[in-house]
């Protein structure tokens, strides 16, 4: 066991020997927990994985990095057929413990194989449909859809559930005994399961009940030997009344002629018009997905071409905000203020300009910031050279920026850093220094030299 504040490895005491801190209710907790652990392991060996869940869980709340705990959770989930409750429990396990966790092989087993994930999703969104119509009165429809749910997912329990709760609800007293038993077999402790059953067995014993008492008014019941025989009184009464009866049977069963004589040719006649309304509907489901289709083709070419005026509104708007900086620095290099020239300057894309509006952009560039690049530089230098490294390095920084070729400035930058202490800096502009200026000069020698003492 570990420390929960150093992570030191836990002895009899009921202090951590590495940091002091009382861990006597931390011990507690995690033996707690553990407990739970081990009972809910017992129960899900045995298959009552609703007892097994709600120990495990208590395990969570007593101690929440219970990684067996969890990762056993994640099992009885998975085998309720619940996978996306399976799959949380996994990554929050994998999260509090990313190494040596068995987890990762859950989640690796479910993700490999897509298109069983793919069917549980299925299944998810056709049990929630099924819920709905549940929920809505729609029993008939919600006994289809959790049969398909079930043929797709067999183990879901709640899908089991949901559908013995329907058939009970519709008196389908066999079939909702037959989802409960599935239900069992997969979780022998399921409560709900059990408390469905008794009302199944009530409800059986209400229906013998009702049997029984049918007989008795309808029979006459006397014992032959070791035998019970269930006579209709009919038999015992003689006369008139027989004769009665025997003339009712006969219509009776002319009528049950004339039912199957004509009867399913009738039945057919319906059917027929049935099927012809079904194709009518399915053509007019067809037009209308038709339709649909169209509209959203036509929304996705006019989102296209309103993309398309974006960008052409964006280009438009870039070059006019172009030519009116290039005005501005032609303005500002007349009247010889460079320095702003050449910042007006810097908004203009070339790339955007017309022909002749390029020429008036070069010869402006030239003039600006060659004047702008020296006078910047010459400030720069003198600031090195009188010790004010910070300013000098503002200056040069200008200056490579409007020319990277910039020899001298590179290297009187690249000093400026050195100065200030900024090794790394310092290394950038050295090294352009040394590609710059040939091998036999003095600065490409300085600058080699501090590359080679500061690897």
């Amino acid at each position: 066991m570990k420390c929960n504040k150093c992570g030191a490895t836990l002895t009899d005491s009921s202090f951590c020997n590495n940091c002091g801190t009382n861990v006597k209710i931390y011990k507690k907790l995690i033996s707690t927990s553990n407990a739970l652990y081990n009972r809910g392991l017992e129960k899900a060996q045995v298959r009552d994985l609703s007892g097994a869940k709600d120990d495990l869980k208590n395990s969570l709340k007593v101690y929440k990095r219970n990684i067996p705990a969890r990762n056993l959770l994640g099992l009885v989930y998975f085998e309720m057929g619940d996978v996306v409750a399976a799959l949380s429990e996994w990554i929050v396990s994998k999260n509090y413990q990313p190494e040596d966790n068995i987890a990762d092989k859950y989640i690796e087993a479910v993700q490999n194989n897509a298109g069983k994930l793919d069917a549980y999703n299925i299944a998810l969104k056709k049990y929630n449909q099924a819920l709905l119509y549940a929920r809505t009165g729609s029993l008939d429809l919600a006994v289809i859809q959790l049969k398909k749910v079930l043929s797709i997912h067999d183990k879901f329990v709640s899908a089991h559930l949901l559908l013995a709760l329907v058939a009970i609800q519709t008196n389908q007293i066999e079939l909702a005994r037959k989802e409960l038993k599935k239900v069992l077999h997969i979780d022998r402790g399921n409560v709900m399961a059990l408390n469905y059953f008794k009302e199944t067995d009530l409800l059986r014993g209400k229906s013998a009940d009702k049997k029984s008492s049918r007989i008795s008014k309808d029979a006459v019941a006397y014992t032959s030997g070791n035998e019970t025989i269930i006579q209709p009184k009919s038999v015992s009464e003689g006369g008139g009344r027989n004769v009665v009866l025997d003339i009712l049977l006969g219509l009776v069963i002319g009528m049950a002629v004339c039912w199957f004589v004509f009867a399913p040719a009738k039945i057919q006649s319906a059917n027929n018009t049935a099927n012809q309304q079904v194709i009518e509907y399915s053509d007019q489901l067809e037009a209308k997905a038709a339709t649909i289709d169209s509209i959203t083709k036509e929304l996705e070419t006019a989102q296209a071409a309103a993309t398309k005026a974006e960008a052409q509104a964006a280009e438009v708007t870039a070059k006019a905000e172009g030519y009116d900086a290039l005005f501005e620095a032609q303005k500002l290099a007349q009247e010889e203020k460079y320095e702003e020239a050449a910042t007006a300057l810097a908004k203009v894309n070339a790339e955007n300009l017309a022909e002749t509006a390029k020429v008036i952009y070069d010869e402006i560039n030239t003039k600006v910031n060659g004047t702008v690049i020296e006078e910047l530089y010459k400030k720069g230098e003198e600031s090195f050279k009188a010790g004010k490294y910070e300013e000098a390095k503002a200056d040069l920084e200008k200056v490579v920026e409007l020319n990277p070729e910039h020899d001298y400035a590179q290297y009187y930058l690249a000093r400026s850093y050195e100065k200030l202490g900024d090794t790394a800096n310092a290394k950038i502009h050295y090294q352009k220094v040394v590609e710059l200026l040939p091998a036999t000069t003095q600065r490409a020698q300085t600058a080699q030299a501090y590359l080679n003492a500061n690897p």
